[in-house]
């Protein structure tokens, strides 16, 4: 569900993450129009959780009570570390499917149907940290939108051996009208027994039902009429043995094109004795912008995360604008005690004032003087609402800052207040094993802190190792953090072997000082596990791309990076910051002759045949091609050939119109045949040119030859 927590909404001001029901904002396209709220109409959302990876599938109908036509957006984040993988549209009962395209090309393609009105498009598009816009046209007066979107996740074990998954559907602040129908169903599906599993709405039986299939699988079901949820939904559930070994993504996934196995793995949450305290310091921008809500937006933050912390936990506070001031005023810092927060609270209240410069520089290097146990994770929360200008202002120059040697290392975490200038922190926090969280006006700080601090319990491990087997290769991220909670520590590889190997973990337990710990845990390789497996290896290779470019000033290397993440995108039917999820009516038809859109045609001045998506594909898949101006008037063929240059279909023969064309295959023959599986040729020729593309059928249930 596009929503404020796990899709944050309200495209104005900047960029969300709490907790409130998806929401669809428009205004007249190209205008400085009024904002208008559509009404969320129903709500059909489907979680698949195997282990502890998640699959979201959103499906949202929401309907236009404006007697104008309107362009619908959002923007909105996903939780840290979640992947989109797909997008659909219903236009006239018809479910128009994504496809993966060049960022700047999806734009101007979007821009050139909205301002001729043709296509029904829509376009999806990464923001950088996890945010996302989703724009849509038309909407028309007195009609509905149905919306479907998906992504994956993994879901943290805490320290008790409890993961939770949560899905927002708040609408309390968004609209009276009760939504007229409501069904979410998750499916857990655990290797290892389920022990507990509670739900959000237990209280309301009517409205939820919970269906233990067997002692591994749980079907949860929540469904109703003219509901008008005013609370989040959420499911707990605790695998049993977890402290034994439980496997939680050990499992890998056969690649039907590729040779060879996608692993992804991460090992277990420790035992709640082997967690260790951490130390909180929190750097809270004061300068002459934080006034008004910003300034109660704080103060509200401040006592949420001052109530989360653990007895055992320590803090300090730091205000900074062109100096700094802390509590305590030395470098001490304070176990968080009832007395002790309820001193840190006091002290905002009386020393929160709006005045001067922005300095990041003040607030860090005081935050560092705070006496940091050896013992302890250490963590900087850093609050502001807007870029430093006073200081350093650099990304390098920054950075070098949070990355202090020895004890005075602490993982970097941003929250960013109402600001779309989020590059900066987003790359401090990238580079500092943190997570950026953006919060935007209107959105419940309570709610958006939650989603955040869900991760904040505890680290336990240090100088974390992993060891594969001989046969896995490609593993990433290549650098883990030097301090992290197993849970954190996913990562995915190619393996080319079969059967099951063994995965290991060397690390430092911080609770224990110096002693070292190994844990080891079975994957068996398996044809049967999601595809998302694969994407998940596609999305740690996308990070480890992104990570090379942090820097890079020669000019070809950084284009042959973004390349290569161009092209993962495409093959993997990912999002990435340099691609756009493109939705479009479907105006050509097997075997027509009329382009998407014409004037796209001057974005290339060749022909060009693009890989057909999706590849490989089970059921049909869609071609497009350019046609350039100087090809006006010429014979266009487009041919379908199996593997020994037989020809099997002509899928468009027609006069070349300068445009973009789009044309589907079904996978049948000329005579109306399902082909078997196996591997064709999709030919573009007109005039001189002749252009192939390779194109891969997958039948259920067999595999590619």
């Amino acid at each position: 569900m596009l929503r404020r927590s796990l899709l944050l909404l309200l495209i104005l001001g900047a960029c969300a993450a709490t907790a409130s029901a998806g929401r669809l904002y428009a205004r007249r396209p190209n205008t400085p129009s009024p904002i208008y709220n559509l009404r969320l109409d129903s709500i059909r959302t489907t979680v698949t959780i195997r282990n502890l990876l998640a699959v979201t599938h959103v499906d949202e109908e929401f309907f236009n009570p404006e007697n104008l036509e309107l362009e619908g957006f959002y923007v909105f984040q996903l939780p840290q570390g979640a992947t989109v993988d797909g997008l659909w549209m219903w236009v006239d009962g018809v479910r128009l499917t994504f496809a993966v395209k060049r960022k700047e090309d999806a734009s101007k393609l979007y821009d050139s149907l909205v301002e001729h009105n043709v296509g029904d498009p829509a376009i999806l598009q990464s923001l950088g940290s996890n945010r996302f816009q989703l724009k849509i046209f038309p909407i028309k007066p007195g009609t509905g939108r149905r919306i479907e979107l998906e992504y994956f996740q993994t879901l943290p074990l805490d320290g008790a051996g409890n993961t939770r998954y949560v899905y927002p559907m708040n609408i309390a602040d968004y609209q009276a009208t009760p939504v007229t129908w409501a069904e979410l169903h998750v499916d857990i599906n655990s290797d290892v027994a389920i022990q507990r599993l509670t739900t959000s709405h237990d209280s309301v039986p009517s409205l939820v039902r919970t269906d233990f299939i067997d002692t591994n699988r749980v079907h949860v079901r929540l469904a109703a009429l003219n509901l008008a949820p005013d609370r989040d939904f959420a499911v707990t559930f605790s695998p049993r043995g977890w402290t034994d070994g439980f496997p939680v993504l050990n499992y890998a996934f056969k690649d039907t094109v590729d040779d060879g196995y996608f692993l992804l793995w991460t090992p277990v949450r420790f035992a709640e004795a082997d967690v260790p305290k951490a130390d909180f310091v929190f750097v809270v921008d004061n300068s002459a912008s934080m006034t008004g809500l910003r300034a109660v937006v704080v103060q509200d933050a401040m006592q949420h995360l001052l109530k989360l912390l653990q007895p055992y936990d320590r803090f300090r506070i730091v205000l900074f604008s062109h100096d700094a001031i802390a509590f305590p005023s030395d470098t001490t810092m304070l176990f968080a005690t009832p007395e002790n927060r309820d001193g840190g609270t006091a002290f905002l209240q009386a020393q929160f004032r709006a005045r001067g410069v922005t300095n990041y520089e003040a607030g860090i290097r005081d935050g560092f003087r705070s006496n940091f146990r050896g013992d302890a994770e250490r963590r900087m929360l850093f609050l502001t609402d807007g870029l430093p200008n006073e200081g350093r202002r650099t990304q390098t120059g920054l950075d070098s800052l949070l990355k202090q040697s020895g004890a005075t290392f602490a993982r970097f975490f941003p929250i960013a207040l109402y600001t779309d200038n989020l590059s900066l922190l987003s790359y401090l926090a990238d580079g500092n094993y943190g997570k950026l969280l953006a919060v935007e006006q209107g959105d419940s700080i309570d709610a958006a802190v939650q989603r955040l601090t869900f991760d904040f319990s505890a680290t336990s491990v240090m100088n974390p190792h992993v060891t594969y087997p001989a046969n896995t290769f490609l593993v990433y991220p290549k650098t883990l953090p030097p301090i992290a909670n197993p849970s954190e520590l996913v990562s995915a590889g190619r393996f080319s072997g079969s059967g099951s190997a063994e995965v290991s973990l060397l690390c430092t337990m911080v609770a224990r000082g110096d002693s070292t710990f190994r844990h080891t845990v079975p994957f068996f390789a398996d044809t049967s596990n999601p595809v998302q497996v694969a994407r998940y290896w596609a999305t740690f290779r996308i990070n480890e791309l992104l990570a090379q470019m942090r820097g890079v000033t020669d000019t070809l290397l950084f284009k042959e990076l973004k390349e290569s993440i161009v092209r993962i995108s495409e093959r993997y039917n990912i999002l990435s910051p340099y691609t756009a999820f493109l939705v479009i009516n479907e105006i050509i038809k097997p075997g027509g002759g009329t382009p998407v859109a014409e004037n796209e045609g001057a974005l290339a001045g060749n022909f060009v045949l693009r890989q057909n998506y999706p590849n490989p594909f089970t059921r049909s898949t869609m071609v497009e091609f350019l046609v350039p101006a100087s090809a006006r008037g010429q014979r266009v063929l487009l041919r379908i050939y199996d593997a020994s240059g037989r020809l099997l279909r002509v899928l468009t023969d027609a006069e070349a119109v300068p445009g973009l064309w789009r044309v589907a295959w079904d996978g049948r023959d000329a005579h109306g045949d399902a082909l078997a599986a196996g591997t064709y040729f999709c030919e573009l020729r007109s005039g001189k040119t002749v252009q192939l593309i390779r194109m891969i059928l997958v039948r259920e249930g067999r595999t590619t030859p």
